[in-house]
């Protein structure tokens, strides 16, 4: 909650009034919607059921056309002004590449009853870091659909473990975890923007196929791999640093469970089931920064 308050509260302060306006050079402000504007006067309209009004360049102070300000020194035609929206980007279709890194927290909890190191072990193996990459294509100013890859890793090693190991053989000794999750989905996406393209909040989720390997040792190393269906939902910031080139930062929830891993220790392989109640538990959040790219 604390990271959707600060996203938000970024968001709102960038994304202020975009509504047109006219300064005159007695000080008045006219609040309208600007039709066009030459080189003579400005046309544009307070209400959408009064006629256009004009009104002339020689009186007018400054004035803010939907995402520009312009002085009269500064004038733009009707075409230069649809040209600029177009190398500004502005409520454009077109890709959209973006990658970046960051810190992923597991929701997994000890089983009850577990001994004191390993509640340690499985908190050590909260905490871990995300590298993600994706591509959209944003069929307008609101919806795009791409997709998306997420490297997830969790590490981590305790000593003095008593326990069992996979074969059921009792043990007492160092055991450790290197937890490698890779989650490719497609990806579809809401933005929405202030009207100078200066922030996007952008919604998305993405569904598809997450892959698990577990490279472990108790007692002896093994690997285990798994896969399943994931599903996550994600919200991000977007704030534009130069034109097509905006920094990002994100939360993501995602989740899966496991109830099958294929076991292989270099002698012996073959599967282990979990029951519903025993599912590997790999839900986590992931807070993260990077960059995005407009084509």
């Amino acid at each position: 909650m604390k990271w959707f308050g600060l996203l938000l509260l970024c968001y709102l302060s960038v994304n202020a009034n975009a509504q047109d306006w006219i300064v005159i050079k007695s000080g008045d402000t006219i609040y309208c919607h600007i039709l066009s504007v030459n080189e003579i006067n400005i046309q544009y309209k307070t209400t959408s059921s009064e006629p256009p009004r004009s009104i002339a360049q020689e009186i007018v102070e400054s004035y803010r056309r939907a995402e520009l300000e312009y002085f009269p020194s500064r004038i733009l035609s009707d075409k230069d002004y649809t040209k600029l929206k177009k190398v500004l980007r502005i409520d454009k279709k077109g890709l959209r590449f973006g990658f970046g890194l960051g810190y992923t927290y597991r929701l997994a909890s000890a089983p009850e009853g577990s001994s004191p190191a390993i509640q340690e072990h499985i908190k050590k193996m909260k905490s871990g870091f995300n590298l993600k990459a994706d591509v959209i294509y944003f069929f307008g100013k609101y919806f795009g659909l791409g997709a998306k890859y997420t490297y997830s890793n969790f590490r981590a090693e305790t000593d003095r473990v008593s326990g069992y190991t996979p074969l059921g053989t009792p043990y007492f000794g160092t055991i450790s975890d290197n937890i490698r999750l890779h989650f490719i989905g497609l990806h579809p996406t809401a933005r929405f923007g202030s009207s100078n393209g200066a922030a996007r909040f952008l919604l998305g989720i993405t569904m598809g196929y997450l892959a698990v390997t577990n490279n472990s040792k108790v007692g002896f190393p093994f690997t285990l791999k798994g896969s399943a269906f994931c599903f996550s939902a994600d919200m991000s910031l977007e704030i534009k640093l130069i034109p097509r080139l905006y920094i990002a930062l994100g939360v993501e929830l995602a989740g899966a469970t496991i109830s099958k891993y294929d076991y292989d220790d270099g002698f012996r392989q073959g599967t282990l089931t979990f029951d519903r109640k025993n599912q590997d538990n790999l839900f986590r959040f992931d807070f993260n920064g990077g960059l995005r790219f407009y084509l």
